[in-house]
Protein backbone atom coordinates (compact mmCIF):
# COMPACT_ATOMS: atom_id res chain seq x y z
CA UNK A 1 0.00 0.00 0.00
CA UNK A 2 2.68 2.37 1.02
CA UNK A 3 4.49 1.48 -2.70
CA UNK A 4 1.48 2.44 -4.32
CA UNK A 5 0.59 5.73 -2.14
CA UNK A 6 4.19 6.86 -3.33
CA UNK A 7 3.91 6.04 -6.41
CA UNK A 8 0.41 7.92 -6.97
CA UNK A 9 1.62 10.93 -5.00
CA UNK A 10 4.37 11.53 -7.16
CA UNK A 11 2.01 13.34 -9.77
CA UNK A 12 -1.33 13.63 -8.30
CA UNK A 13 -1.73 16.43 -6.00
CA UNK A 14 -5.41 16.13 -5.24
CA UNK A 15 -4.64 12.19 -4.77
CA UNK A 16 -1.89 12.86 -1.87
CA UNK A 17 -4.27 16.32 -0.34
CA UNK A 18 -7.05 13.43 -0.04
CA UNK A 19 -4.71 11.29 1.89
CA UNK A 20 -3.19 13.60 3.92
CA UNK A 21 -6.93 14.08 4.93
CA UNK A 22 -8.13 10.85 5.56
CA UNK A 23 -5.00 10.19 7.70
CA UNK A 24 -5.60 13.04 9.75
CA UNK A 25 -8.85 12.02 10.43
CA UNK A 26 -8.44 8.53 11.14
CA UNK A 27 -5.56 10.35 13.47
CA UNK A 28 -8.49 12.10 15.49
CA UNK A 29 -10.66 9.37 15.76
CA UNK A 30 -8.34 6.60 16.92
CA UNK A 31 -7.51 9.26 19.94
CA UNK A 32 -10.49 9.63 20.28
CA UNK A 33 -11.33 5.82 20.64
CA UNK A 34 -8.35 5.33 23.01
CA UNK A 35 -8.85 7.60 25.32
CA UNK A 36 -12.75 6.80 25.73
CA UNK A 37 -12.97 3.40 24.22
CA UNK A 38 -17.14 1.93 25.35
CA UNK A 39 -17.66 5.34 27.00
CA UNK A 40 -17.24 7.07 23.79
CA UNK A 41 -20.63 8.76 22.70
CA UNK A 42 -20.74 8.04 18.46
CA UNK A 43 -21.55 11.41 18.03
CA UNK A 44 -18.03 12.97 18.81
CA UNK A 45 -16.70 10.94 16.14
CA UNK A 46 -18.80 11.81 13.07
CA UNK A 47 -17.40 14.56 12.03
CA UNK A 48 -14.16 12.20 11.77
CA UNK A 49 -16.46 9.59 10.06
CA UNK A 50 -17.52 12.25 7.33
CA UNK A 51 -14.08 13.21 6.63
CA UNK A 52 -12.72 9.00 6.98
CA UNK A 53 -15.94 8.50 4.43
CA UNK A 54 -15.25 11.36 1.81
CA UNK A 55 -11.57 11.25 1.65
CA UNK A 56 -10.86 7.67 1.87
CA UNK A 57 -13.93 6.78 -0.87
CA UNK A 58 -11.93 9.04 -3.04
CA UNK A 59 -8.49 7.29 -2.42
CA UNK A 60 -10.35 4.40 -3.21
CA UNK A 61 -11.19 5.23 -6.67
CA UNK A 62 -7.79 6.39 -7.58
CA UNK A 63 -6.27 3.35 -6.42
CA UNK A 64 -8.36 0.92 -8.62
CA UNK A 65 -7.62 3.33 -11.69
CA UNK A 66 -4.05 3.25 -11.15
CA UNK A 67 -3.83 -0.44 -10.51
CA UNK A 68 -5.71 -0.85 -14.07
CA UNK A 69 -3.00 1.23 -15.82
CA UNK A 70 -0.11 -0.71 -13.54
CA UNK A 71 -1.07 -4.54 -14.11
CA UNK A 72 -0.47 -4.50 -17.67
CA UNK A 73 2.75 -3.23 -17.79
CA UNK A 74 4.12 -5.57 -14.53
CA UNK A 75 2.71 -8.47 -16.61
CA UNK A 76 4.48 -7.12 -20.21
CA UNK A 77 8.02 -6.44 -17.91
CA UNK A 78 7.71 -9.90 -16.82
CA UNK A 79 7.25 -11.37 -19.58
CA UNK A 80 9.89 -10.00 -21.72
CA UNK A 81 12.39 -10.86 -18.87
CA UNK A 82 11.36 -14.65 -18.01
CA UNK A 83 10.49 -15.23 -21.20
CA UNK A 84 8.04 -18.58 -19.79
CA UNK A 85 4.51 -19.24 -18.98
CA UNK A 86 4.31 -17.68 -15.55
CA UNK A 87 1.61 -15.81 -14.93
CA UNK A 88 1.94 -12.87 -12.79
CA UNK A 89 -0.37 -10.58 -11.34
CA UNK A 90 -0.69 -8.06 -8.75
CA UNK A 91 -4.45 -7.72 -7.22
CA UNK A 92 -5.26 -4.55 -4.82
CA UNK A 93 -7.26 -5.90 -1.94
CA UNK A 94 -10.32 -3.39 -0.15
CA UNK A 95 -13.37 -3.60 1.41
CA UNK A 96 -14.63 -1.03 -0.28
CA UNK A 97 -15.17 -2.94 -3.53
CA UNK A 98 -17.86 -4.76 -1.56
CA UNK A 99 -19.55 -1.62 0.55
CA UNK A 100 -19.60 1.94 1.34
CA UNK A 101 -16.70 2.80 3.84
CA UNK A 102 -20.05 4.54 5.76
CA UNK A 103 -21.44 0.71 6.03
CA UNK A 104 -18.29 -0.66 7.20
CA UNK A 105 -18.14 2.38 10.57
CA UNK A 106 -21.19 1.46 11.33
CA UNK A 107 -20.65 -2.37 11.72
CA UNK A 108 -17.40 -1.88 13.01
CA UNK A 109 -18.28 0.53 15.90
CA UNK A 110 -18.13 -1.97 18.64
CA UNK A 111 -15.15 -3.66 17.56
CA UNK A 112 -13.44 0.32 17.06
CA UNK A 113 -14.76 0.86 20.75
CA UNK A 114 -13.24 -2.25 22.01
CA UNK A 115 -9.88 -2.29 19.98
CA UNK A 116 -9.53 1.10 21.05
CA UNK A 117 -8.82 2.03 16.75
CA UNK A 118 -10.76 1.93 13.62
CA UNK A 119 -10.42 -1.43 12.33
CA UNK A 120 -12.07 -0.44 8.91
CA UNK A 121 -11.17 1.76 5.89
CA UNK A 122 -8.64 2.24 3.07
CA UNK A 123 -5.44 2.07 5.63
CA UNK A 124 -6.36 -1.34 6.14
CA UNK A 125 -6.17 -2.10 2.46
CA UNK A 126 -3.57 -4.12 0.63
CA UNK A 127 -1.43 -5.24 -2.40
CA UNK A 128 -1.55 -8.96 -3.02
CA UNK A 129 1.27 -10.07 -5.42
CA UNK A 130 0.93 -13.55 -7.26
CA UNK A 131 2.29 -15.95 -9.16
CA UNK A 132 0.34 -18.87 -11.05
CA UNK A 133 -2.22 -18.05 -8.85
CA UNK A 134 -0.50 -18.43 -5.42
CA UNK A 135 1.20 -15.59 -3.07
CA UNK A 136 4.28 -14.84 -4.62
CA UNK A 137 6.07 -14.38 -1.19
CA UNK A 138 5.28 -18.08 -0.01
CA UNK A 139 5.86 -20.20 -3.66
CA UNK A 140 7.80 -18.02 -6.36
CA UNK A 141 11.52 -18.88 -6.11
CA UNK A 142 14.22 -16.26 -5.58
CA UNK A 143 15.27 -15.35 -9.02
CA UNK A 144 11.20 -15.21 -9.93
CA UNK A 145 10.02 -13.05 -6.65
CA UNK A 146 13.90 -10.99 -7.87
CA UNK A 147 12.04 -10.87 -11.77
CA UNK A 148 9.15 -9.68 -10.03
CA UNK A 149 10.42 -6.88 -8.41
CA UNK A 150 12.13 -5.70 -11.07
CA UNK A 151 9.27 -5.71 -13.56
CA UNK A 152 7.09 -3.86 -11.21
CA UNK A 153 9.94 -1.54 -11.12
CA UNK A 154 9.95 -1.37 -14.66
CA UNK A 155 5.96 -0.66 -14.76
CA UNK A 156 6.54 2.39 -12.34
CA UNK A 157 9.05 3.75 -14.77
CA UNK A 158 6.78 3.55 -17.67
CA UNK A 159 3.71 5.07 -15.33
CA UNK A 160 5.99 8.16 -14.04
CA UNK A 161 6.88 8.36 -17.79
CA UNK A 162 3.61 8.05 -19.03
CA UNK A 163 2.11 10.59 -16.57
CA UNK A 164 5.02 13.32 -16.18
CA UNK A 165 5.95 13.44 -19.87
CA UNK A 166 9.39 12.84 -18.67
CA UNK A 167 11.73 9.70 -18.52
CA UNK A 168 13.52 9.18 -15.01
CA UNK A 169 16.25 8.10 -14.32
CA UNK A 170 16.18 4.27 -13.76
CA UNK A 171 18.36 3.08 -10.87
CA UNK A 172 18.43 -0.64 -10.51
CA UNK A 173 20.43 -1.67 -7.84
CA UNK A 174 22.42 -5.11 -7.54
CA UNK A 175 19.57 -6.18 -9.79
CA UNK A 176 21.52 -9.26 -11.33
CA UNK A 177 21.85 -11.50 -7.74
CA UNK A 178 19.33 -14.37 -7.81
CA UNK A 179 18.92 -14.14 -11.33
CA UNK A 180 20.29 -16.74 -13.85
CA UNK A 181 22.32 -15.31 -17.02
CA UNK A 182 18.84 -16.07 -19.31
CA UNK A 183 16.83 -13.59 -17.48
CA UNK A 184 19.91 -11.02 -17.40
CA UNK A 185 20.80 -11.11 -20.81
CA UNK A 186 16.69 -10.60 -21.84
CA UNK A 187 16.61 -7.93 -19.30
CA UNK A 188 19.32 -6.05 -20.48
CA UNK A 189 18.16 -6.68 -24.14
CA UNK A 190 14.67 -4.47 -22.70
CA UNK A 191 16.62 -1.97 -20.91
CA UNK A 192 18.20 -1.11 -24.36
CA UNK A 193 14.75 0.10 -25.55
CA UNK A 194 14.05 3.56 -26.53
CA UNK A 195 11.55 3.93 -24.39
CA UNK A 196 14.29 4.06 -20.93
CA UNK A 197 16.66 6.96 -21.31
CA UNK A 198 19.31 6.59 -18.86
CA UNK A 199 19.90 3.46 -16.60
CA UNK A 200 22.00 2.85 -13.47
CA UNK A 201 22.70 -0.16 -12.75
CA UNK A 202 24.92 -1.82 -9.98
CA UNK A 203 26.59 -4.51 -9.26
CA UNK A 204 28.91 -6.54 -6.91
CA UNK A 205 30.46 -8.53 -9.76
CA UNK A 206 32.29 -6.93 -12.07
CA UNK A 207 33.22 -10.03 -14.77
CA UNK A 208 29.51 -10.93 -14.33
CA UNK A 209 28.08 -7.23 -15.56
CA UNK A 210 30.99 -7.07 -18.60
CA UNK A 211 29.96 -10.86 -19.67
CA UNK A 212 26.10 -9.84 -19.37
CA UNK A 213 26.06 -6.47 -21.54
CA UNK A 214 29.04 -7.87 -24.32
CA UNK A 215 27.51 -8.17 -27.54
CA UNK A 216 24.55 -5.68 -27.11
CA UNK A 217 24.72 -2.53 -28.53
CA UNK A 218 24.63 -0.06 -26.08
CA UNK A 219 25.95 3.15 -24.97
CA UNK A 220 27.78 2.06 -21.47
CA UNK A 221 30.32 3.70 -19.01
CA UNK A 222 31.48 1.93 -16.18
CA UNK A 223 32.40 2.63 -13.03
CA UNK A 224 34.11 1.00 -10.02
CA UNK A 225 33.67 2.19 -6.66
CA UNK A 226 34.69 0.66 -3.66
CA UNK A 227 35.67 2.44 0.09
CA UNK A 228 39.16 3.51 -0.94
CA UNK A 229 38.25 4.65 -4.64
CA UNK A 230 34.64 6.14 -3.74
CA UNK A 231 32.74 7.65 -7.37
CA UNK A 232 32.82 11.43 -7.11
CA UNK A 233 30.74 13.94 -9.44
CA UNK A 234 33.91 14.70 -11.20
CA UNK A 235 34.33 10.79 -12.35
CA UNK A 236 31.33 10.56 -13.67
CA UNK A 237 31.72 13.97 -15.37
CA UNK A 238 35.34 12.06 -17.32
CA UNK A 239 33.22 9.09 -18.26
CA UNK A 240 30.68 10.88 -19.61
CA UNK A 241 33.02 13.41 -21.80
CA UNK A 242 34.39 9.91 -23.18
Amino acid sequence: RRFLDGLIAQFDRAYLEALVRYNRALAQRNLLLRQHGWRLDRTLVEPWDEQLVQQGEAVFAVRTAFMEELVPLLAEHYRGISSGPEEVALSYRSTLAERTLREQLDEAWDKDRQAGHTTVGVHRDDLLFSLDGRPLKRFGSQGQQKTYLIALKLGQFDLTARRSGNKPVLLLDDIFDKIDPQRMRHLLRLLSDHRFGQVLITDTDAGRLHAALDGLDLDVRFFHVSHEDPITHETVERAVAR
